[in-house]
């Protein structure tokens, strides 16, 4: 008995000592990746994301279309989906890069410290949906290690490193 009790607390002993290495194999893991991310800092960022923060800045979108539309409209949506600026968009297939500065449909400015989306909508000129897709340029202000993974602090938001999709430098 009293050796079955020694061999399961010898056990339970060795649990712990590998839950303290794996412990600190966290916490170096996130100063390596916090050493490495650093190098964003002041760097312009693509981040896969059409949300992004308002605070008074203008925020630029970049929007994708995979072929020529007909038609094609640039909306502007707040969290809860209400459409806030809508405007024509570039026609032509490719990339193209649109600013807005936090005009409103109604001539006012939209609520600073706010999270707004970005959507483009495109048709051919048999009425066929062409497939678009929207991003986010902005420059990385900071790092933030608190969350489970390394995050970059931009002036559009807190976006997880791995939803950048291009780095240009400044």
């Amino acid at each position: 008995e009293f050796t079955n009790q020694l061999v399961q607390f010898s056990g339970v002993e060795q649990q712990i000592e590998t839950n303290r290495s794996l412990e600190q194999l966290i916490s170096a893991n996130k100063a390596s990746a916090g050493a490495s991310l650093s190098g964003y800092l002041g760097q312009q960022v693509e981040i896969g994301s059409s949300g992004a923060g308002f605070h008074g800045d203008p925020i630029t979108w970049r929007y994708r279309l995979q072929n020529d539309a007909a038609e094609a409209t640039l909306t502007i949506k707040d969290k809860l989906g209400a459409v806030v600026w809508t405007q024509d968009a570039e026609k032509t297939s490719g990339s193209h890069d649109f600013t807005w500065d936090g005009s409103t449909l109604n001539g006012g400015t939209a609520s600073p410290d706010e999270v707004y989306y970005a959507e483009i909508t495109a048709q051919t000129v048999d009425e066929q949906d062409i497939a678009t897709g929207v991003s986010v340029l902005t420059k990385v202000t900071g790092l933030d290690l608190s969350y489970g993974d390394p995050a970059l602090e931009t002036s559009a938001g807190i976006f997880s490193y791995t939803d950048i999709l291009r780095v240009t430098q400044s």
